[in-house]
């Protein structure tokens, strides 16, 4: 039973001539290319970048014109739901954020003031709430302009229309 005790032996010795192998190539590699890493730390694909994980709020197109909280929260949410990438639309979309940053401001005066005032002739309406009722209008206007109004419906499932036998009078 002395060949079964050599197979293993030629296997090992087998093992350690390719580990002296590996060894002496990565040594000439280094004298070769000394900048470079060799061994665990070399990349597999050194050609690649790292992924990155990219945040799905980012919208990718920024707006033309410095915009508020409101109006930047509102570019980001359109242009992630629909790609705006025309030059009127991005025109369009950057007057109705800006829009919307007046409407708020406007809102937070009346929120602070009342929205009725007290004058020597009795109480009025708020100045401000024409402004705000008007701004709100032009934000849906543009909208609508802009198609964001309109989307398309989806059937969830399977198709609507039928398939199998329909019965004796199906092809007439």
């Amino acid at each position: 039973m002395g060949g079964g005790g050599r197979f293993f032996q030629d296997q090992a010795t087998l093992r350690a001539r390719w580990r002296l192998r590996v060894v002496e190539i990565k040594k000439r590699l280094v004298r070769k290319f000394p900048e470079q890493k060799v061994g665990a730390a070399m990349a597999r694909n050194p050609g690649k970048p790292p992924l990155t994980i990219v945040d799905p709020a980012a919208s990718g197109i920024s707006p033309p014109r410095k915009l508020g909280q409101h109006g930047l929260s509102l570019w980001n949410a359109v242009q992630s739901a629909y790609r705006i990438d025309d030059v009127g639309g991005i025109e369009l979309l950057a007057q109705v954020c800006a829009a919307q940053d007046r409407v708020e401001a406007l809102a937070e005066a009346i929120n602070r003031d009342g929205e009725t005032l007290h004058t020597r002739n009795g109480p009025k309406a708020h100045p401000a709430l024409r402004d705000e009722l008007a701004c709100r209008a032009f934000i849906v206007r543009t909208l609508e302009r802009l198609g964001l109004n309109v989307e398309t419906i989806k059937p969830m499932g399977r198709p609507s229309y039928g398939f199998g036998w329909k019965g004796r009078d199906a092809d007439e």
